[in-house]
């Protein structure tokens, strides 16, 4: 087995054949040079298994989406639960955002650590940042296709959204989802007390069907025969 080391990340030069769509111009090498470009709270060790819960990506995209990031979202697990629930929170909250969403047989992938797919979402994401940063310096603005901005450029009748424009939107839209998300918390936390209601109603139902049944033995001919003789 050949093991190559680079930057810090471990991989398996032998199974590269086997990783799933790979490109023609895939550089690993420049992948992990560009992840080593950034702060990243935890040490590098695989590549894969590092990534498989989400936090090093969210940590990398906070740097670049500050405002679409929040860090506390993001819990390091060794579950596979808890990293399928950190990659369904980033996709829903960022990646679906910037265009880039994920699949959840990706996610899925992801959080058990299969070989080569986090390269190919380091890679896409790499791409879209340095497009990003492309267009801000030329002042471009964001566009409202799903597609990328690159693609979007070919292609005429696409509209272009200001930078300043496209921000609010965008924080709009994390307002109002945080709001369906408190709303949300709140309907379980109401359902969660009716049934709760439903339960303590049910008890006393109970309770008193008891009492009836004892109040109809007491009142029977021979228990009020003993009752008069004592």
């Amino acid at each position: 087995m050949l093991i190559h080391i680079f930057e810090g990340f471990i991989f398996d030069l032998s199974e590269i054949s086997q990783m799933e769509n790979l490109k023609a111009d895939f550089d690993y090498e420049e992948i992990f040079s560009w992840v080593d470009s950034h702060n990243i709270t935890r040490q590098k060790r695989n590549v894969h298994r590092d990534f498989s819960d989400a936090v090093p990506l969210a940590e990398i995209l906070k740097q670049h989406y500050p405002k679409l990031v929040d860090l506390h979202n993001y819990t390091p697990t060794n579950s596979y639960t808890g990293k399928v629930t950190n990659w369904e929170t980033l996709n829903r909250k960022v990646l679906s955002k910037i265009r880039m969403p994920l699949s959840k047989e990706k996610m899925q992938n992801l959080a058990k650590s299969k070989q080569g797919v986090i390269e190919n979402v380091l890679h896409e994401i790499k791409l879209k940042i340095e497009s990003k940063a492309a267009g801000d310096q030329k002042g471009e603005g964001y566009y409202d296709n799903s597609g990328s901005e690159d693609s979007a450029k070919r292609k005429p009748g696409f509209k272009t959204i200001p930078i300043p424009e496209y921000e609010k939107l965008e924080k709009d839209l994390q307002e109002k989802e945080d709001t369906i998300q408190t709303l949300q918390q709140k309907l379980e936390h109401l359902e969660s007390l009716v049934k709760i209601k439903d339960e303590r109603i049910n008890d006393l139902t109970r309770q008193l069907e008891s009492y009836s049944n004892e109040d109809m033995a007491c009142s029977s001919p021979r228990t009020r025969f003993f009752t008069r003789m004592f």
